[in-house]
């Protein structure tokens, strides 16, 4: 089944697209631009990557650095989405079969750029939506921003977008804060998505200062994601500034108590070995090249917890554990370097790692009376 949709602008400016399921893959023509193929949604498989230490001179990178632009200048949320190229706006447009019949309850999400002539160009197809869905424009969806500049030390320092816009990130930074000896630096993601899939988020992702790992994890007492409301008004901007502290400082007390518990957790070496072979497990069935790759990454992950400087001063517990595994998900280099690995690895750290998910969640499940309580080095 071929699918059409229509395009407001004139021949000029006018981009055809094809949907075809079951797959829906999206071709994009424009005649200024380089034709070329969009998926809406294709699930890949999952790569394997080879772990390399990079604590050389302390030069370690958080798991945005290298994307987005920097808009520390920026002093409003409009300057932020000038300075970051993501001042365009979403539009909805009807999709028509071959035949040239409109069909119902269905569109499309596309971007529009303003060019220097003030004429607005169609560009990128971000996705089939329901027409009930209702785009939420940047500047909307990122008003809270103007009062939250200047508050208790919040700063925004990067932006930027993934998928030609489909996603667009703004990242923050609070005064650093010290949980149970430990200097933590509060960042705070926003995400807003084009393509129905989700509305305007809060990714909260504290991080450990002197590593540079990732600690977003997924607390029982507080929620690292969450969604916040759209803002027109000064006292509505205020109201969801408020609320987003408010909830980021619950998450950081709740974390200094799940941190302080962890490193008090004492494992034996015969109990770290089994958890890392849990985490990183294999199926009989697979190929010995998949057994292969898997046995590497279990001795990967074991070299950092043994011997990652930062985890020096500490027992074997479970705060070695479960910092050792976002060292070694967040910071390893690929065996293959893709253009969109840095993209990728942010996407999918900032809603929770798969990896540190996982050895969270086992680091909850294990039995109290098998954890020997030890004090804290």
């Amino acid at each position: 089944m071929a699918i059409h949709f229509s395009s407001k602008k004139s021949n000029a400016d006018r981009t055809s697209a094809i949907i075809a399921t079951p797959e829906i893959k999206a071709i994009v023509t424009t005649p200024a631009i380089k034709t070329e193929e969009r998926a809406v949604e294709i699930i890949r498989p999952k790569r394997q990557y080879s772990y390399q230490t990079v604590f050389e001179g302390n030069e370690r990178r958080l798991i945005w650095e290298g994307l987005g632009e920097d808009v520390s200048r920026a002093t409003n949320a409009l300057e932020v989405l000038q300075m970051a190229g993501l001042d365009f706006t979403v539009e909805k447009e009807p999709i028509y079969t071959a035949d040239g019949v409109k069909i119902p309850n269905m569109v499309v999400t596309r971007r529009y750029d303003m060019l220097p002539n003030g004429e607005s160009l169609a560009s990128t197809v971000f996705g089939a939506v329901s027409n009930r869905y209702q785009p939420v424009q940047n500047g909307i969806g990122f008003a809270l921003l103007d009062a939250l500049y200047g508050h208790n030390g919040f700063a925004v320092e990067t932006a930027g977008q993934f998928d030609d816009g489909k996603i667009v990130w703004v990242e923050a930074r609070l005064p650093e804060r010290v949980m149970t000896g430990e200097n933590i630096a509060p960042y705070i993601v926003f995400t807003n998505r084009h393509d129905g899939k989700g509305s305007v988020k809060v990714c909260l992702t504290p991080v450990r200062v002197v590593c540079r790992n990732t600690l977003n994890l997924a607390l029982r007492k507080a929620e690292r994601t969450f969604a916040v409301r759209h803002t027109a008004t000064a006292n509505e901007k205020l109201e969801a500034a408020k609320e987003t502290l408010n909830r980021y400082n619950a998450y950081l007390d709740a974390m200094a108590e799940e941190v302080e518990k962890q490193k008090r957790m004492c494992l034996g070496k015969a109990k770290i070995d089994n958890m890392i072979e849990t985490l990183l497990a294999y199926k009989e069935n697979d190929t010995q090249r998949v057994k292969d790759r898997v046995l590497l990454n279990r001795e990967e992950l074991r070299s950092v917890y043994n011997n990652a400087p930062d985890l020096d001063g500490y027992e074997h517990s479970a705060f070695r554990f479960v910092n050792a595994v976002s060292d070694w998900a967040t910071h390893r280099q690929p065996a293959r370097q893709t253009a969109n690995y840095a993209s990728n690895l942010m996407k999918s750290t900032l809603e929770g790692n798969e990896y540190i998910d996982t050895a969270y969640r086992m680091v909850e499940a294990m039995e109290v009376d098998a954890i020997k309580v030890v004090a804290t080095v």
